[in-house]
């Protein structure tokens, strides 16, 4: 027999369990259309669900399945294995916030809020249950219970920046910037590579007139995103994804890392599920790239090319590939089949240039990177490879004029203005040169090239330093 204990919340009723009896079978979750899913998906999912089938009352099944479900976007099937992993284990935290977490992905925002609640009250000690309770009543404007939420987040775990990065956001929203500054502030020191608490904090320095400042931690915020806070299931989500944009994800995040034997890995299991998909193909090439697997990166990416002769990204690859063998003339054939593909990409032309600086030929490089900038103006790191041939060119007003294009949009390394101030140096306009260097130091102070541009300023302009 069981024991429930049931509670309002919202418009429906949320069951607890007491206790449960080992014997009772539950109903496993599984799909509702298997033959419409892409197949890899299928599978994995099918396999898994058979797991559970063998042994239904196995609460970790339970949950594994309902993290298989979330990682491949089948919400009411996550839900139904959470619950059965309540029902299984009534005492382990994690199978009750899955639980909640999937009511507020199916947008049941009452009813998910009202458990986060019970949950912060039955699970006192539970660190990520506060912050999804505190950032869900951010999402509703309940700025006073949110800072309650955040501050209990940082009672128990001080080390998490997203306890501060709350806070910030309640105290901006009540006017308080100072104190927002303050703690989002606290959040960068424990992770200075949280680009949403520096968009944040870029916005609170803003509204208390330190312009400078916001700007540079909005650049270091740029293209910011929001990820909650892991838990020790959700860590293990990626692990479980299927779908092809989720695999080209978590390939790019290993090569990121210098792992790209992982990135092989993941990618040849999905070649081996859609062998002529050419997607697949040019993120498989460029994994190979990165393992040092070259000479199959240009298998690959030909192979793309042969399949679907109209895409300009496969000839960009094959392109690149075929630089690191060596093979210049076939580069450069690839990089023009692109350009001729796609004219007006930035992508194409400036893998011409990539290649016609190998050969030497760097005005004809210049002339590329130029194309590059016609299609997009606003590219700063074209410009500022731009700048750098110019300078290697000898033609620092030119390369003067890049860099000043490329920092009035986009300072965020401070390598712009350090181009800027080189620049600056070789056509004698010290002053300009020394408000660059400035700039740079204000946004990159850890760049090894800013001594060596300091020293070289002071030289030029104060004969005792010689």
């Amino acid at each position: 027999m069981f024991t429930f204990l049931l509670v309002a919340a919202g418009s429906g009723l949320l069951l607890w369990m007491k206790s449960l009896g080992s014997d009772a079978p539950l109903t496993v979750s599984t799909l509702p259309d298997p033959d419409s899913i892409d197949p890899q998906i299928r599978k994995y999912v099918l396999d898994h669900v058979e797991w559970v089938q063998e042994a239904p009352n196995d609460a970790h099944r339970q949950a594994t399945l309902g993290l298989v479900y979330v990682a491949n976007g089948f919400l009411p099937q996550a839900l139904a294995s959470f619950q059965n992993a309540v029902r299984l284990s009534p005492d382990e935290p994690h199978a009750h916030l899955h639980v909640a977490i999937s009511i507020m992905e199916m947008e049941r925002t009452d009813e998910g809020l009202d458990l986060f609640r019970q949950l912060t009250a039955r699970f006192p000690d539970f660190a990520p249950v506060y912050y999804h309770l505190g950032d869900a009543l951010l999402r509703k404007g309940a700025n006073d219970e949110a800072e309650s939420a955040f501050n209990n987040l940082i009672a128990l775990a001080p080390d998490q920046w997203r306890g501060y990065a709350g806070l910030g956001t309640v105290n901006h929203r009540k006017g308080e910037f100072a104190e927002a500054a303050r703690q989002l502030e606290k959040a960068i020191q424990l992770d200075p590579k949280a680009k949403l608490a520096h968009h944040q904090l870029g916005l609170a320095y803003r509204r208390l007139g330190r312009m400078d400042e916001a700007q540079r931690e909005l650049n270091l915020g740029l293209n910011a995103k929001k990820y909650p806070i892991h838990d020790e299931w959700s860590v293990t989500i990626p692990h479980h994804q299927k779908g092809l944009n989720d695999q080209f994800r978590m390939a790019r995040t290993y090569r990121s890392r210098g792992e790209p034997g992982r990135s092989v890995e993941i990618l040849e299991e999905a070649l081996a599920w859609h062998p002529d998909n050419v997607d697949v193909m040019g993120n498989l090439g460029l994994a190979y790239y990165d393992a040092g697997r070259a000479q199959e990166a240009r298998d690959m990416h030909r192979k793309a090319t042969r399949i679907d002769p109209s895409s300009f990204r496969a000839y960009v690859n094959l392109a690149v590939s075929c630089l690191r063998l060596g093979l210049t003339e076939e580069a450069l054939d690839c990089a023009d089949r692109a350009t001729e593909l796609a004219p007006s990409m930035a992508q194409t032309h400036v893998v011409k240039a990539h290649v016609l600086r190998a050969m030497k030929r760097d005005l004809e490089a210049l002339a590329a990177l130029e194309a590059a900038i016609r299609c997009d103006p606003q590219n700063s790191p074209i410009r500022m490879r731009a700048g750098d041939l110019c300078m290697s060119l000898n033609r620092p007003a030119d390369a003067k004029q890049h860099y000043m294009n490329a920092t009035r949009k986009r300072a965020g390394t401070g390598r712009g203005f350090l181009g800027l101030a080189e620049a600056h140096m070789q056509l004698g306009e010290f002053p300009e040169a020394a408000t660059a260097l400035e700039a740079a130091r204000k946004l990159a102070p850890q760049e090894p090239k800013l001594a060596a541009l300091e020293k070289r300023l002071s030289l030029l302009t104060d004969p005792t330093d010689r």
